[in-house]
């Protein structure tokens, strides 16, 4: 099904085969989907009784920042990075301080979301004709 969309290096793939016909319609999803809907509601109504709704998100964001600077060659764990956050900056691991503020820059990018309506005006530049 997805052999024609393998590159293949100097073999120019064909305009006409794109987009691809892909089949979205799995009947085993629609029947799980009135539950996974329950549970994301349920995850919802935690989420907002939290006084800080990034504590949930800080695991995931540290993650992030680890595999994102993982790609830049810079390699160090979650273990390191969360005890070097304990330290002063001067006093870090240039490997762990790379993620820290990694970390620290989605953080204000979260918060300048909010404060600027950011998302709004990020879409009525990118729709102007």
């Amino acid at each position: 099904m997805y052999e024609s969309l393998v590159h293949k290096p100097f073999s120019p793939i064909s305009l006409s085969s794109l987009p691809p016909e892909i089949e979205f319609s799995v009947p085993e999803i629609y029947s799980v989907l009135p539950e996974f809907r329950a549970a994301l509601g349920e995850l919802k109504g935690y989420a907002e009784l939290l006084p800080n709704r990034l504590l949930l998100l800080s695991p995931v964001i540290i993650k992030e920042s680890l595999a994102s600077s993982e790609i830049e060659s810079i390699h160090t764990t979650l273990e390191d990075v969360l005890q070097q956050t304990l330290f002063p900056e001067a006093e870090q691991r240039l490997e762990d301080k790379e993620v820290i503020r990694y970390r620290h820059a989605i953080l204000w990018g979260t918060k300048l979301c909010g404060r600027l309506r950011f998302l709004g005006e990020l879409y009525k530049v990118s729709s102007k004709d």
